[in-house]
């Protein structure tokens, strides 16, 4: 019985909480559900966090580059 409710939660996560590489940040029921995967989908908040970043660290480390 125990072995039979791990079974119907790892179902779970696999199909609507894991978000595999390979789906490029979809779930698989996402994409059942008819959304496309895109590689460019992250790509403006990829770019924010990296600049953001570097702002960061340049505050911790107290250093000013100027680019």
């Amino acid at each position: 019985m125990e072995h039979e409710k791990s079974l119907v939660q790892y179902e779970n996560y696999y199909n609507h909480e894991r978000f595999p590489t390979d789906l490029l940040g979809y779930t698989p029921m996402e994409v059942l559900n008819g959304e496309i995967p895109n590689k460019d989908r992250f790509k403006e908040q990829i770019a924010a966090a990296k600049k953001e970043r570097i702002k960061i660290n340049q505050n911790f480390n107290d250093c000013n580059i100027e680019k």
